[in-house]
């Protein structure tokens, strides 16, 4: 398993968002997990430069889709 920057397309009713996120894709490349709402927090500026480079690199990489959370409001829905 290995995690990378990926874009995730997420879907609110009739509207669609695109959003980079770290993913933990298996050895097969399929999506396993995803963070929500990644902000880079890095130990130094140039750490941060390359994490950036990461993501920018991403854009050519295809979009995954969602995976959508079992908890609501609080509570776990199962899944």
């Amino acid at each position: 398993m290995e995690w990378e920057y990926r874009i995730i397309k997420s879907c609110e009713g009739e509207n669609e968002f695109y959003s980079v996120e770290e993913c933990l894709l298996d050895g097969d490349g399929i999506i396993q997990s995803h963070t929500i709402e990644l902000t880079p927090m890095c130990k130094s500026i140039d750490e941060l430069k390359d994490t950036l480079q990461n993501i920018i690199g991403c854009l050519d990489n295809g979009v995954l889709g969602e995976i959508k959370s079992t908890i609501k409001d609080g509570c776990y829905c199962g899944g």
